[in-house]
């Protein structure tokens, strides 16, 4: 099969049925996800400048690397009501963030913030088939995987203008790119990425002591930073979906059920800033988790039915923007675009037509369980060239066919 026909045929299963009926939730209704979105647009898109602003009140203007949550809410409005308005908002938002931060994204510091755009990118090219956003999804993966990998140690450095720490924060989002880049372009190398990626993450950043409990960071001088967040638990049990490591996800899921939310699964996380796309990230996850799961993903879509109920029920009834604490009742102001966003993303992906997959899940090219092998190094190392087990053979993981004399430690 052509490239082309199999990148269109990938496409048309997902966004070829965008305008579906709608399959409402127990915890959110059609009605309330377009309403949502409607008053996240009136209360922060710049429509003269096609970007959002930062706080309501129309203050600043959006970050970058939030930029990108807030651009697939309004993807996920539009998978979820097949409206136009929000179609032609997707391109709105990229031209504008591209008018305000150009075509090069390597400038930014943060590898986890270019990151987040590449898959962004990966998502408007699954609903639009427009091939501006995977070459630049392609591009960008290209230049992290080639200057920001540790090819010695493993893992991904998260920022890079000094290479101090690599971060579950870059390490999951990158693992994700690739598995969307491999099944986009119909190229095993990005699986293999992905998966020499994502044994790297479990074998350092996952608490041994605690199954599903994902660490924040590892230091140069590897030192562990223990803490945990929505973002990382939601990063990590996307990369494990999506790479078919579905009891991997299951444990990080309950995990973070059990330890992150209250007695009604409502999660706890309230704080903006940096933390205001957090929840969104989880629920993103949680959601294309569940829809991967089959009816195994039931007590998934409850669970995130109550945090439903409770963002609705907490909106801020004066206009409906809803607020970064979903147990409590939105404030008067303050409110930040990305934190308002989490709500809208998950009303919108609740109500999503159970025929649209949530993320693009890359098809499998492999055996249930691969095997790695780090050729050169010991086995709790990342060092060597990772290498996996594809059913026509090992392939390295810069995709290279390789001989099984070829990888003997």
């Amino acid at each position: 099969m052509g490239k082309q026909v199999a990148q269109a045929l990938f496409r048309g299963a997902l966004a070829g049925i965008l305008l579906g009926a709608s399959v409402a939730s127990a915890g959110a209704t059609p009605e309330q996800a377009d309403k949502a979105a409607q008053a996240f647009n009136k209360a922060f898109w710049n429509a003269s400048n096609k970007s959002f602003y930062k706080r309501d009140g129309k203050v600043g203007t959006l970050d970058f690397w939030l930029t990108a949550h807030a651009w697939e809410s309004i993807m996920d409005a539009y998978q979820a009501t097949g409206k136009s308005e929000y179609k032609q908002q997707i391109a709105d938002v990229y031209e504008g963030f591209i008018r305000m931060h150009g075509t090069d994204w390597t400038t930014n510091d943060y590898n986890d913030d270019i990151a987040w755009w590449v898959l962004a990118c990966t998502h408007a090219y699954v609903i639009t088939g427009e091939a501006r956003y995977l070459t630049q999804a392609k591009t960008h993966f290209d230049w992290i995987w080639k200057s920001e990998r540790d090819s010695v140690q493993g893992g991904i450095w998260w920022k890079n203008n000094e290479h101090k720490s690599k971060n579950s924060c870059v390490v999951q989002p990158v693992i994700i790119s690739a598995a969307n880049l491999a099944r986009a372009l119909q190229d095993d190398s990005y699986r293999v990425k992905a998966e020499s990626l994502f044994a790297w993450q479990k074998r350092t950043l996952l608490d041994p002591r605690n199954p599903g409990k994902v660490f924040d960071a590892i230091s140069a001088t590897g030192v562990i930073g223990t803490g945990s967040t929505t973002y990382n638990q939601g990063t990590f049990i996307g990369s494990a979906y999506m790479l078919g490591h579905m009891a991997d996800a299951r444990t990080a899921a309950d995990w973070t059920r059990k330890n992150m939310c209250n007695a009604a699964g409502v999660l706890r996380e309230a704080q903006q800033g940096d933390f205001a796309g957090f929840k969104l990230i989880l629920v993103r996850y949680v959601m294309g988790f569940s829809r991967k799961s089959g009816a195994a993903g039931a007590a998934d879509q409850a669970w995130m039915e109550a945090n439903a109920t409770a963002v609705w029920n907490n909106r801020r009834l004066a206009d409906d923007v809803m607020g970064y604490d979903w147990n409590n009742p939105a404030p008067a102001s303050g409110i930040e675009s990305a934190s308002a966003a989490g709500g809208v993303a998950l009303l919108s992906l609740l109500v999503t037509p159970t025929t649209i997959a949530i993320r693009p899940v890359p098809q499998a090219t492999r055996g249930t369980e691969p095997n790695f092998v780090f050729s050169g190094s010991g086995k709790n190392q990342g060092a060597g060239v990772p290498v996996v087990r594809f059913r026509d053979g090992f392939r390295s993981a810069d995709g290279r066919a390789l001989t099984v004399q070829a990888i003997q430690p």
